[in-house]
């Protein structure tokens, strides 16, 4: 479907999830942000339904393969980062997922991707209105930040784990919407 022919939710539903104001830089611009944010339940669903903004046939797009040594020169580690924080929870789900596939499971960032992944789970379940869901994804995704911080560092991968935590936590309790924490130290994201 050509850009031009995807139509965004209007009304309410435009809205559900606001985008950050001011939005944080980006760390792949070069790669293009959806043009809104989907929530499961609301909208077309973005690759199984028509109208969808990742829709082509109807099936989930193949995930290609990606090593986890790459994630500096490979833009889709940043870019999942990225949709997190411009509040494309599903998006951002979805991207770190399809890279999460290609990590062996005894390596530690793993953990750090399935703790991201449960981040954004946490968040929509939230918006929609699931409480425990949203509870028990938090628990287990500051769960594995907090691992990941021991076993890679408290800075790896572009996101400041500790912080990344404290987001979490402060989002969860008095609501609002998370951030990644970000390094001190410039990361070069280009090739």
């Amino acid at each position: 479907m050509s850009p031009a022919a995807i139509r965004p939710p209007v009304g309410p539903l435009a809205e559900i999830i606001p985008a950050p104001d001011p939005a944080p830089p980006l760390r792949r611009p070069e790669l293009a942000l959806p043009p809104w944010r989907y929530l499961p339940g609301h909208g077309p669903h973005p690759f199984r339904q028509p109208g969808g903004h990742l829709f082509t046939d109807g099936s989930a797009p193949r995930p290609s393969p990606w090593r986890v040594e790459d994630w500096e020169v490979d833009g889709r580690w940043g870019h999942g980062l990225d949709l997190f924080d411009q509040r494309f929870y599903w998006e951002s789900h979805e991207v770190v997922e399809a890279l999460w596939h290609n990590i062996p499971r005894a390596h530690p960032a793993a953990g750090l991707a399935q703790g991201l992944i449960q981040a954004a789970a946490s968040v929509l379940k939230r918006q929609l209105g699931e409480a425990r869901a949203a509870q028990r994804l938090h628990d287990r995704a500051v769960d594995r930040l907090r691992l990941a911080a021991e076993q890679l560092g408290p800075r790896t991968m572009g996101v400041e784990l500790p912080l990344t935590v404290r987001e979490l936590e402060r989002a969860a309790s008095e609501g609002g919407y998370p951030l990644l924490g970000r390094p001190q130290s410039p990361i070069c994201w280009a090739r």
